[in-house]
């Protein structure tokens, strides 16, 4: 949406992972949120920020059958030191949601659930228009060959949506949190994420010329003094 606004041409590559852009193509989540969304909304209205606990329970709710069977899964593997620390980091992050502001949810339940505005290029942000044929850096989208919240085809929108003549999508194993954070993750997403960075990202060389008699601006950001002369 950022790109979509500003052009910003000093960004050269994007990464997305499980993020889904057209609604219509969500299956059973955008008929769902979409029955929901007015309900939704009037709570929203009420307590104001939605708050994380409540945001947990809704998103274990979605799969209900994996609440009881990872805890099965987890006993037949709890001699795998490895699985049991995933396990643990999984069920603490789903824990920890911190609360969703008002006016984004509120806005994110009438853009992009009920009217799909993203893909359409209406959805507004900081009060313009968000038109993602704008979009010009290179694009990398991963989408989770069995999540049921971002599903593949919601995702792969996205290569027709923008307008970067270097589009790639990739299909990975994992649902909408082990795409990025399972045990194949490693292998299937963030080691051919870095691969494709890596070709697309060369480091640009500095041409700063000095005047004689000129004092180099420090960076932004750095402290004064000997230690941002040394930076």
């Amino acid at each position: 949406m950022y790109l979509g606004v500003s052009r910003d041409r000093a960004v050269r590559n994007l990464v997305t992972i499980g993020a889904p852009l057209d609604v219509s193509k969500m299956g059973l989540f955008a008929w769902t949120a979409k029955i929901a969304g007015s309900q939704a909304e009037l709570l929203a209205r009420r307590i104001g920020n939605v708050p994380g606990g409540l945001s947990s329970t809704v998103f274990r709710l979605m799969s209900p059958a994996s609440n009881v069977t990872r805890y099965a899964d987890l006993f037949l593997n709890m001699w795998d030191r490895e699985y049991v620390n995933g396990f643990d980091a999984m069920n603490q992050w789903v824990a920890q949601f911190i609360d969703y502001p008002q006016g984004a949810f509120l806005q994110f339940v009438h853009d992009f659930v009920e009217n799909n505005q993203l893909v359409k290029g209406k959805m507004r942000f900081g009060g313009k228009v968000a038109d993602l044929r704008r979009v010009r850096a290179s694009l990398l989208a991963f989408a989770g060959r069995t999540d049921r919240i971002a599903p593949p085809a919601a995702v792969r929108a996205q290569v027709d949506a923008v307008g970067s003549p270097d589009v790639r999508y990739e299909l990975a194993p994992g649902g909408h949190i082990g795409v990025f954070a399972g045990r194949t993750a490693p292998q299937h997403v963030w080691e051919p994420l870095a691969a494709w960075l890596a070709t697309r990202s060369a480091a640009q060389p500095l041409r700063a010329r000095r005047s004689r008699g000129s004092v180099a601006r420090p960076a932004r950001g750095a402290r004064h003094g000997r230690r941002a002369a040394h930076a």
